[in-house]
Protein backbone atom coordinates (compact mmCIF):
# COMPACT_ATOMS: atom_id res chain seq x y z
CA UNK A 1 0.00 0.00 0.00
CA UNK A 2 2.98 2.34 0.17
CA UNK A 3 3.32 5.35 2.44
CA UNK A 4 -0.41 6.20 2.26
CA UNK A 5 -1.72 2.82 3.39
CA UNK A 6 -4.87 4.12 5.09
CA UNK A 7 -5.95 6.18 2.08
CA UNK A 8 -5.27 3.34 -0.34
CA UNK A 9 -7.07 0.76 1.82
CA UNK A 10 -10.10 3.00 2.35
CA UNK A 11 -10.38 3.54 -1.40
CA UNK A 12 -9.92 -0.18 -2.03
CA UNK A 13 -12.59 -1.20 0.49
CA UNK A 14 -15.01 1.58 -0.49
CA UNK A 15 -14.91 3.44 2.82
CA UNK A 16 -16.80 6.72 2.43
CA UNK A 17 -17.07 7.78 6.09
CA UNK A 18 -16.16 6.77 9.61
CA UNK A 19 -19.59 5.17 9.87
CA UNK A 20 -18.67 2.42 7.36
CA UNK A 21 -17.65 0.18 10.27
CA UNK A 22 -17.46 -3.14 8.44
CA UNK A 23 -15.42 -1.75 5.57
CA UNK A 24 -13.17 0.13 8.00
CA UNK A 25 -12.54 -3.01 10.04
CA UNK A 26 -11.60 -4.94 6.89
CA UNK A 27 -9.33 -2.12 5.70
CA UNK A 28 -7.62 -1.90 9.09
CA UNK A 29 -7.04 -5.64 9.23
CA UNK A 30 -5.57 -5.66 5.73
CA UNK A 31 -3.24 -2.70 6.41
CA UNK A 32 -2.03 -4.19 9.69
CA UNK A 33 -1.45 -7.60 8.07
CA UNK A 34 0.42 -6.20 5.08
CA UNK A 35 2.44 -3.85 7.27
CA UNK A 36 3.51 -6.62 9.61
CA UNK A 37 4.25 -9.37 7.08
CA UNK A 38 5.39 -7.22 4.15
CA UNK A 39 6.57 -3.98 5.75
CA UNK A 40 10.18 -2.86 6.03
CA UNK A 41 11.59 -0.50 8.64
CA UNK A 42 12.91 2.70 7.08
CA UNK A 43 14.89 4.28 9.95
CA UNK A 44 16.80 3.33 13.07
CA UNK A 45 19.12 0.47 13.88
CA UNK A 46 16.86 -2.06 12.17
CA UNK A 47 16.34 -0.10 8.95
CA UNK A 48 15.94 -2.53 6.08
CA UNK A 49 14.69 -5.35 8.30
CA UNK A 50 11.16 -6.66 7.98
CA UNK A 51 8.67 -5.57 10.63
CA UNK A 52 7.93 -9.23 11.35
CA UNK A 53 11.61 -9.89 12.14
CA UNK A 54 12.35 -6.65 14.04
CA UNK A 55 9.24 -6.42 16.23
CA UNK A 56 10.12 -9.13 18.77
CA UNK A 57 13.72 -7.85 18.97
CA UNK A 58 12.67 -4.25 19.60
CA UNK A 59 10.02 -5.40 22.09
CA UNK A 60 12.56 -7.43 24.07
CA UNK A 61 15.05 -4.54 24.06
CA UNK A 62 12.46 -2.05 25.32
CA UNK A 63 11.29 -4.38 28.10
CA UNK A 64 14.89 -5.19 29.15
CA UNK A 65 15.73 -1.47 29.29
CA UNK A 66 12.69 -0.78 31.47
CA UNK A 67 11.19 1.48 28.79
CA UNK A 68 8.19 -0.79 28.17
CA UNK A 69 6.18 -3.57 29.73
CA UNK A 70 4.36 -6.50 28.22
CA UNK A 71 0.73 -5.50 27.74
CA UNK A 72 -2.28 -7.07 26.09
CA UNK A 73 -5.91 -6.11 25.99
CA UNK A 74 -8.97 -7.76 24.49
CA UNK A 75 -9.96 -6.60 21.02
CA UNK A 76 -13.66 -6.95 21.70
CA UNK A 77 -16.01 -6.90 24.66
CA UNK A 78 -15.38 -9.82 27.00
CA UNK A 79 -18.45 -11.66 28.26
CA UNK A 80 -18.22 -14.06 31.20
CA UNK A 81 -19.83 -17.50 31.22
CA UNK A 82 -22.67 -16.04 33.28
CA UNK A 83 -23.33 -13.47 30.55
CA UNK A 84 -21.89 -10.44 32.36
CA UNK A 85 -19.70 -7.92 30.58
CA UNK A 86 -16.17 -7.99 31.99
CA UNK A 87 -14.08 -4.91 32.75
CA UNK A 88 -10.31 -5.31 32.57
CA UNK A 89 -8.15 -2.87 34.51
CA UNK A 90 -4.43 -2.63 35.14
Amino acid sequence: YGSLAAVTACESFGVKSQNDRDALAKAKEEVYKRGFYGGTLLVGPYAGDSVEKAKPIVRAELIAAGDALAYSEPEKTVISRSGDECVVAL
